[in-house]
């Protein structure tokens, strides 16, 4: 059986007619103990000190344990005797941490923070890898310009200019024909 520390634990013993006594065996790490109620008398005889545990006049006769504490983990034991015998019935209690209810949310929130942290993070490198890429890869301009003098020479015109003055003979004579009044 496993309880929170700081919660009630509750343990019950099967109670059957006709019973003698009931004995809790208390055996932790740090207490050796028993409870024990004789019916005949209604006598209940203890040497356990811990104030936390005890016990009710139930059908059950439960062992309760309040407040528990790490220190309370081990073994307790319920011994019932009637004329048939003695039956027993064995717990091992575990006492563990009661999770905060918050826990998923601040781990969630711990990891968005580093998300974007990281993710801002990249981005600025980012940027900064560009802008060296970008000043790397540019193209030099030179810090002088030279200009180189453009000369012009007859033979770079000629072509256009024998185009242009070229007479083409067969347009040139319908052209006089049609002056001289020949057709």
């Amino acid at each position: 059986m496993t309880t929170f520390r700081g919660a009630d634990a509750v343990l019950n013993c099967t109670v059957f007619p006709d019973i003698i006594s009931l004995t809790w065996k208390v055996n932790t790490a740090t207490l050796n103990c028993y409870i024990a109620l004789q019916y005949a008398n209604g006598k209940v005889c203890s040497n356990c000190t811990n104030e936390r545990l005890g016990t009710s006049c139930t059908t059950q006769w439960p062992l309760h344990i309040s407040s528990s504490h790490y220190n309370d983990a081990g073994n307790y034991t319920c011994e019932t005797v009637n004329s048939a015998g003695t039956i027993m019935k064995k717990y091992i209690l575990s006492v563990t941490e009661l999770q905060n209810e918050k826990t998923p949310y601040i781990i969630l929130g711990s990891v968005s923070a580093i998300f974007l942290l990281s993710l801002v993070l990249f981005i600025f490198i980012y940027t900064k890898h560009l802008e060296v890429l970008r000043n790397c890869c540019k193209s030099r301009i030179p810090s002088r310009i030279v200009s180189i003098p453009m000369t012009t020479t007859n033979d770079d015109l000629e072509p256009y200019a024998s185009y242009v003055n070229k007479v083409n003979t067969i347009y040139s004579t319908a052209g006089e024909a049609r002056e001289s009044g020949i057709s």
